[in-house]
C-alpha cells in the first residue's frame, strides 16, 4: 500500500480511554458480532486490560461485562480464555491480594475455607476435583497455545531423556508384576497353628510313638 493511500483515522475513534489505542477489528463471532483482541489472548497494558467486545481499555474487564450484557463464564468461553486468567490489570489484582490477606487474618470464615483448601491439595483430592471437571470439556486456545510454547522449548536431549525415564518405569512395572505373580504362595493358618508348626508337632508325635511299646502288645506279669 502506497502513502497516498493511508486514510487518517480520527483520533477520537482510534484512541480509548486513557488514550491507549483501540484496535481494529480482529475478527468477528458466528452472529456477527465484532471482536478487538486476538482470540485466546488477553491484552494487558499495565493497570488495565483490553475488552475484546469493544476494544476499550479498563481495570477490570469483570466489573465492564454487564455492560454488554456477558457474563464471566460466556465470555471466557467465547474466547478461548482460561478460567483462571485474569482480567484485571496489575493495580487491581494487587489490591485484590491485599484485601483478602487481611481478611484471612481477621475472619474466621475465610481460615476456615483456607484450612480445608490445604486439606484437598495435600490429599490429592483438588487434583483429582480438577482433573475430573476438565474431563471431556475442550482446551482453552489460551492453554493450548500454552503448551505448544512449552513442548517447544523443550529440547530433543530433553525429551529423549524424558522418553528413556518413562520406559524404564514401564519395565520396572512389569518386572514387578512378573515377580509377584511368579512368587510362591505364603502358608496358609489352620485354626490359628501355621502349617510348619503343625508339620513339626506331628514329626515329634511321631518319633515318640516309634520309641514307646506297641499299643497292641500285652504286658507279661510280674513274677
Amino acid at each position: 500500500m502506497s502513502t497516498a493511500e493511508i486514510v487518517p483515522i480520527p483520533r477520537s475513534l482510534h484512541l480509548g480511554r486513557a488514550g491507549r489505542p483501540v484496535r481494529a477489528v480482529v475478527a468477528t463471532l458466528s452472529d456477527g458480532t465484532p471482536y478487538y483482541a486476538p482470540y485466546g489472548e488477553i491484552v494487558v497494558d499495565g493497570d488495565v486490560v483490553q475488552c475484546h467486545l469493544c476494544g476499550h481499555w479498563f481495570r477490570s474487564v469483570l466489573a465492564h461485562l454487564p455492560s454488554h450484557g456477558w457474563n464471566q463464564q460466556l465470555y471466557r468461553e467465547t474466547f478461548g480464555l482460561e478460567l483462571r486468567a485474569s482480567l484485571e490489570g496489575r493495580a487491581t489484582r494487587e489490591q485484590r491480594a491485599r484485601v483478602f490477606r487481611r481478611r484471612r487474618r481477621q475472619e474466621l470464615a475465610v481460615q476456615t475455607g483456607c484450612r480445608e483448601g490445604q486439606r484437598w491439595v495435600r490429599s490429592g483430592a483438588l487434583a483429582q476435583a480438577a482433573a475430573a471437571a476438565a474431563r471431556g470439556r475442550p482446551q482453552p486456545e489460551q492453554r493450548r497455545r500454552k503448551t505448544l510454547a512449552t513442548l517447544a522449548a523443550v529440547t530433543s536431549e530433553a525429551r529423549a531423556a524424558g522418553t528413556r525415564r518413562a520406559t524404564e518405569a514401564r519395565l520396572r512395572e512389569a518386572a514387578s508384576r512378573i515377580r509377584r505373580t511368579r512368587s510362591p504362595a505364603r502358608p496358609s493358618v489352620a485354626a490359628g497353628v501355621p502349617v510348619r508348626t503343625a508339620r513339626a508337632n506331628s514329626s515329634t508325635a511321631a518319633d515318640s510313638a516309634s520309641r514307646s511299646p506297641s499299643a497292641g502288645a500285652t504286658m507279661s506279669p510280674r513274677r
